[in-house]
């Protein structure tokens, strides 16, 4: 069997919800999205606060992510029955406003992954 002749499909939705108070922002997000044999899971959270006259930004941010594997042709090709994913981020930055048409962004990301991170065999 080609990959053309697959028939699949994906449905998703992301919620996003976030509040603005006297120069800062809190933020919540959560997400999913499946397949016959997919699902993932996600949920975050986003802080931000201005300084100096809203001239410079800080930015925080996690997130987790949770997504499990059930492949339908798993004993045909001797594949694994099922596999799960879960990766957690953490996301800072400062922006700073240099002048009416330039800024610096200064940014530092960390994920970790665990599980199966790649195609099952």
């Amino acid at each position: 069997m080609s990959g053309a002749s697959i028939d699949d499909s994906r449905n998703g939705v992301d919620v996003n919800l976030t509040r603005h108070w006297r120069g800062q922002s809190l933020g919540i997000s959560a997400g999913y999205s499946g397949e016959h044999d997919y699902h993932s899971r996600s949920v975050g959270l986003n802080y931000e606060r201005d300084f100096f006259k809203q001239n410079t930004t800080l930015a925080l941010s996690v997130s987790y992510a949770s997504d499990e594997l059930t492949p339908t042709d798993a004993q045909l090709f001797q594949r694994l029955d099922k596999g799960s994913k879960h990766t957690r981020s953490f996301y800072t930055s400062v922006n700073q406003l240099l002048s009416p048409v330039s800024m610096l962004n200064l940014g530092f990301g960390i994920t970790k992954r665990t599980g199966e991170l790649s195609d099952p065999l």
